[in-house]
């Protein structure tokens, strides 16, 4: 086992890997909440984040996962996943992906340059000249949302995934096809407010030991329309099937909720509705509730903003969660920003398990360092415990852990550009909880513009001591942009120790070899990715096509 660990750890120091990287900024940030598809960041417009910036997913598993800014706040975001792969989870890395506009150099030009005189359009306002002491320069005025146009924005996009397992004694083949939409009409009544719509039609097939199962499933994730909430606005309202742009950490809501804005920067509301099950129908169910918040949030950042707020659901008529809410984001100086979240059950005698009293549920705490673009840090703790409750969320549950259960994770890592060209990184992990603890990290290179400027690459080194497994492993990524084509390839390897399974002590490798290749053409966009995993008693070869429209 320690000549194949040193042999792993020296190729992962000598080889380097990676991701395309275009012209961009990249900024570390950590995953603060999760609900259905929406991931919430640490960091926001203040960080230099901009709409639209693209949000990688770096953790091994769903490593080629990626999501989409859509709302921004100074010092947080929210972003959409993409495609349907597992769900990350709270204090989860990822960079943040800014396009940075690259300015060509103009050929210089050795003859004399007359001054040019700009076209101007012809004036729509006459000039009133029967007031002598008017400004020639009189103020701006905001044009009303009667006067705006009415745009129409978003994307529509096809994913479709095929999956063949024959490994061991195996002969499994897994397909799913996706049919998905996503868009925002600003201004459609003329009243300045904002439609968004989201939905999947997906399609799931398996054949597994001669027995077939197909299932096809239409839900919407996101249907509203708010008004409000722009600079100036002394409301906010929001109804139909949404995530509280205040509230995140309550879910899907389908009903309504209000927010006043106050001079002072707070945002003063309620809100109120149905809640779906957290599932892939998206049933109603039974549920419903009402929540109360006070948000403060300075139009421009500023070294403070928080939110406090009260949950109270019931469930089939019956009182369900007492949930509190506090989140903040602090700055207290240009260099240092500090996070934290805690969500806090109230039992009461009718909670079986629990019994009466109070409960911290989650609670994450970050301090993110960074003195200046080229280097940075953070260190993280989360406590993450079981809330008892009437709702479907976890039925089969068993009573001891839903008592007892708690995973504690403790996280530190830092990154610094060693050249204008490469930058090297560092991340650790220690974790417990009921009954076991374990420790994880990674050791990684990025190196940019290797043979030309659109070239880079990414290397690393992992190892994890869990429960069910212990190993070490390496990742490695090369890739360029030819002619407008993004090409990736990638080459993963992991050897691991099994434990308190069937094949208890059992060392097994296992390699990953993918490809992925990505073009745009106007509004569309083509990726296409294949990939092998290969390695003791496993054989297993996907292709996964995704076209999109941007309108």
């Amino acid at each position: 086992m320690m000549h194949r660990v040193l042999s792993i750890l020296f190729a992962g120091v000598l080889i380097c890997s990676a991701a395309v990287v275009r012209a961009q900024d990249i900024i570390e940030a950590e995953i603060t909440a999760v609900t259905g598809t929406s991931i919430y960041l640490d960091v926001g417009e203040s960080s230099g984040v901009v709409r639209d910036s693209v949000v990688r997913l770096t953790t091994g598993e769903i490593s080629g996962q990626y999501a989409v800014v859509v709302d921004l706040a100074p010092n947080s975001c929210r972003a959409e996943l993409q495609l349907e792969s597992p769900i990350p989870e709270v204090g989860d890395p990822v960079t943040v992906e800014v396009l940075v506009k690259i300015v060509e150099p103009l050929e210089e030009d050795t003859k004399p340059k007359q001054p040019a005189v700009p076209d101007h359009p012809p004036w729509q306002r006459a000039v009133d000249t029967t007031d002598a002491d008017a400004p020639l320069l009189a103020p701006a005025v905001r044009r009303r949302p009667e006067e705006r146009p009415t745009k129409f924005h978003g994307r529509i996009f096809n994913q479709i995934r095929y999956t063949r397992d024959s490994g061991g004694n195996r002969d499994n083949d897994y397909t799913f096809f996706r049919l998905g939409a996503r868009f925002e009409v600003s201004n459609p009544f003329q009243n300045g407010g904002r439609l968004l719509f989201r939905g999947n039609l997906d399609h799931r097939g398996s054949d597994i030991s001669s027995a077939s199962e197909s299932d096809t499933e239409g839900r919407i994730e996101r249907l509203s329309y708010a008004v409000g909430g722009l600079a100036h606005s002394p409301y906010r309202a929001e109804f139909g099937r949404f995530y509280s742009v205040f509230v995140p950490e309550i879910g899907l809501i389908d009903g309504a909720e209000a927010a006043l804005l106050t001079r002072g920067n707070w945002r003063i509301g309620a809100g109120a509705g149905l809640y779906p099950a957290p599932f892939v129908d998206r049933d109603l169910g039974d549920d419903y509730g009402v929540h109360f918040f006070a948000d403060y949030r300075p139009d421009r950042g500023g070294a403070m903003s928080g939110t406090l707020a009260y949950q109270q659901t019931w469930h089939k008529g019956a009182p369900d969660q007492n949930l509190l809410i506090g989140r903040f984001n602090a700055k207290p100086t240009k260099e240092l920003s500090v996070y934290g979240l805690a969500l806090v059950n109230l039992y009461t005698d009718s909670d079986t398990v629990k019994g009466s009293g109070v409960e911290l549920t989650q609670g994450n705490i970050n301090v993110r360092y960074r003195p200046d673009r080229s280097k940075g840090g953070s260190i993280g703790y989360s406590r993450t415990r079981y809330a008892e409750l009437k709702r479907r969320d976890l039925d089969l549950l068993p009573d001891t852990i839903l008592r007892d259960g708690q995973v504690d994770r403790i996280t530190v890592s830092a990154w610094v550009r060693a050249t204008d060209d490469i930058r090297l990184t560092a991340r650790a992990n220690r974790w417990s909880d009921q009954s076991d603890d374990g420790y994880g990290g990674q050791l990684g290179v990025e190196w940019y513009e290797i043979w030309r400027d659109t070239a880079s690459a990414r290397a690393s080194v992992f190892f994890t001591n869990g429960t069910f497994s212990d190993g070490v492993g390496a990742r490695f990524r090369v890739g360029d942009r030819f002619r407008g084509v993004d090409v990736d390839l990638r080459y993963d390897i992991f050897s691991y120790t099994s434990q308190g399974q069937i094949a208890n002590n059992e060392t097994r490798t296992r390699h990953t070899v993918q490809s992925d290749v990505s073009w745009d053409a106007g509004p569309w966009n083509y990726s296409i990715d294949v990939s092998y995993t290969f390695g003791d008693s496993e054989s297993t070869y996907g292709i996964r096509s995704l076209i999109e429209y941007r309108f």
